[in-house]
Parts: C-alpha cells; structure tokens; sequence
C-alpha cells in the first residue's frame, strides 16, 4: 500500500489529522500507529483502525497524542497481508516525511476576572526541561504609566514558578490574573512559555480574556 497524511508542516497536541492511501485489502482492518508498531502504551503505539474500501482505498483519521516536540512517524498497516508502510506528508514537511509536532498551550477555564486561577497546561515541549521562569509572557494592554496604554509583554508568575516537562513535554502550572490595580484591562491577552536557555517556545499564542464572559454550551 502507499499512505500519506495530509498535514505534517506543524502539528500540535490534540489535533485530529487523516491517513490515507490506496493498495490495500478490501473490506480488511488497517491499522495507524504513531511513531511505533506496537499495542499504545501510553507513548506510541496503535492510535486508530479503519477498513479498506472496495477499491483498495482506504481513509484513517487519528488525534496527535501528548509527544515531544519535532519528529514523528506515522506508520500504516493492513492486517490481513502483514504490509506495513511509512505514510508521508503531502505538504512541505521534514525531509523524511515525519510529521511535526510543534509546543502549545491550553488554559483551563480560558477567561476569568482579577485574582482567579487559571490552569496553564503545556505540551509538545521537551523532555524533562524546566520552563523559563522569565520567559513566561503575558502580552496586551497594560497601563505601566498612569494614564497610557500601551500593548506590552510582562512576565506571568506561575506556580510552580519554574515547571518541568514530563518525558511527554507535556506540563502544568497555575496562576492568577492579574489585577486592574496592576495596570490591566477588561481585554484580550495573549500567553507564551519558553524553555530555558531559549529552549523551545510555544509558535502559537494562547488566549486569556480578562473580564466578564459568558459561555454557551
């Protein structure tokens, strides 16, 4: 068979991608494991399983897994012959058609008013590396002068102040949103969390509203 995934240029924890492909049997299982070829144990393994379609096609969706950050393969098997094969990219991707998994981060809840907590969860960073306590950085409208606004990038103390990643990359932390008496509006903010020694950094912001909200379910 011949596989391929649609996107590989950068991916993040918890995005959903498809491998397809064709040649493979009809009607039979086939099978899509992340980086090994092995039951899931918690790190690689099998993500998901499909049938082939009468005409030998066949299609695989699969959520990416907490993982380190860079490479990672994607392997596609059909059962019922054993055939086991690499599926590439089919965008500008790494060289050797691995799929790329980038850092990002997600809060818990996501908006809140002065002095609530807000969960900051990081994943696809590196194994086992303390987060910069220096580098960790809320950006949007601060009053640092009474009377002027300005957008500005100020550091957000976490707890614990510096984090480290599991073997995953994956972390966690928490912290409180800043008050209004610190120069902060009824906004939007955006957040970023680096590495030490410039290790790697989430490439996408994540979003914090600070003020009322409400939430339709």
């Amino acid at each position: 068979p011949n596989a391929q995934v649609a996107n590989g240029v950068e991916n993040y924890y918890d995005d959903t991608l498809t491998a397809v492909g064709s040649g493979v049997s009809p009607g039979q299982s086939i099978q899509v494991y992340w980086d090994l070829i092995q039951e899931w144990d918690g790190e690689a393994g099998l993500l998901n399983a499909s049938s082939g379609n009468p005409d030998g096609t066949f299609e695989v969706w699969f959520t990416i897994p907490e993982a380190v950050n860079g490479d990672h393969y994607v392997w596609v098997k059909d059962v019922s012959t054993g055939e086991t094969v690499m599926a590439e990219t089919l965008e500008a991707a790494p060289d050797d058609g691995a799929v790329m998994v980038g850092a990002s981060l997600e809060l818990s809840p996501d908006s809140g008013l002065e002095d609530d907590e807000i969960t900051i969860m990081g994943y696809g960073y590196s194994s086992e590396t303390e987060i910069d306590p220096n580098e960790v950085l809320i950006t949007g409208t601060i009053e640092t002068v009474p009377g002027t606004l300005d957008i500005e990038d100020e550091i957000l103390v976490l707890s614990p102040t510096a984090p480290e990643s599991d073997e995953l990359g994956s972390w966690t932390a928490t912290f409180n949103i800043p008050t209004v008496a610190d120069g902060y509006e009824y906004d939007d903010y955006t957040i970023t969390a680096q590495e030490t020694a410039g290790g790697v950094i989430n490439t996408v912001p994540v979003d914090l509203v600070i003020g009322a909200s409400i939430t339709l379910d």
